[in-house]
């Protein structure tokens, strides 16, 4: 599985985000709740590790438990 297949996976837009590749809207959701601050390590390192513990890029091979699979049309 990698994050480009992913329905939690946001692609970069190109029109202003010129250098990112994308965002794993799931740990986004979890960094949201720890506004101004950062998580304690220990915390942080439990939840990158269910991402399949890689930093998220599109074709990059991983075993996250918070896969979903996108719709296909």
């Amino acid at each position: 599985m990698q994050c480009n297949d992913c329905k939690n996976f946001r692609p970069p837009n190109k029109e202003y985000e010129h250098n990112s590749l994308g965002l794993c809207e799931v740990m986004e959701s979890w960094l949201d709740k720890f506004f101004c601050r950062q998580p304690w390590p220990k915390k942080y390192n439990e939840n990158y590790a269910k991402l399949g513990g890689k930093l998220w890029m599109p074709y990059i091979e991983r075993d996250c438990e918070r896969f979903e699979q996108k719709e296909t049309k």
